[in-house]
């Protein structure tokens, strides 16, 4: 088919136009080169973009739940009456969202009463623990409308047997900063008590009070 415009055969390529398909058929392959080259980009961005989020928010409860466990095993062998905290919306007044902080566990110890426990996977840092500013003031107002005094039992991730118990009062009157953009309170270790999880619970407990 001579005419202008119309197919041509010409050996292994077919011409349309003045052009082959051979080279339609670059020009296509580049194109989709250009656009898979574009997409990956865009799935390489997002995903640097989602992984320091979701990466270590997903560490973080695996050393959260970890630390749970310590705590529960830890008064299972000591034969201490406990319950865990149930942490679904609701179980507690829609009135109280965001005023108060349920606990992890509520603890039975004789002679002493009810105390009740959050447990947390906290490293020290710089000879401090860093607590939620809005945790502590969320469970002080648990602390005032159940009157039941709260603690902090903090679990550092990288060590075994090692457990620091903190009365939530103690971070009364202690410096609010920003860390990581959340207000936040670095509590000395002067006002922890150094437990080994191996030990007596109970003996641990009356050792980490102090007098008011």
């Amino acid at each position: 088919m001579g005419q202008s415009g119309q197919r041509k055969v010409t050996g292994r390529s077919v011409r349309l136009g003045g052009r082959t398909d051979r080279g339609w058929r670059a020009s296509e392959i580049e194109a989709r080169a250009r656009n898979g080259q574009v997409e990956a980009s865009r799935s390489r961005h997002d995903a640097r973009i989602a992984r320091p989020n979701d990466a270590p928010r997903a560490e973080r409860r695996a050393q959260g739940a970890a630390a749970e466990d310590r705590f529960r095993a830890w008064l299972d062998r000591c034969r201490l009456p406990h319950i865990y905290v149930e942490q679904s919306p609701l179980t507690f007044p829609e009135k109280l969202h965001g005023r108060i902080k349920r606990p992890d566990f509520m603890v039975g110890i004789p002679t002493i009463g009810t105390i009740a426990v959050d447990v947390k996977a906290k490293r020290v840092y710089a000879d401090s623990i860093i607590i939620n500013a809005d945790e502590h003031r969320t469970l002080s107002n648990f602390e005032t409308y159940f009157n039941i005094s709260v603690w902090f039992a903090c679990f550092p991730p990288d060590e075994a047997h090692v457990c620091h118990l903190i009365l939530n009062r103690e971070l009364a009157g202690l410096a609010v900063r920003a860390a990581k953009g959340k207000a936040s309170i670095a509590v000395p270790l002067k006002k922890a008590r150094l437990a080994d999880e191996r030990r007596d619970f109970m003996a641990a407990v009356p050792g980490a009070i102090r007098p008011s």
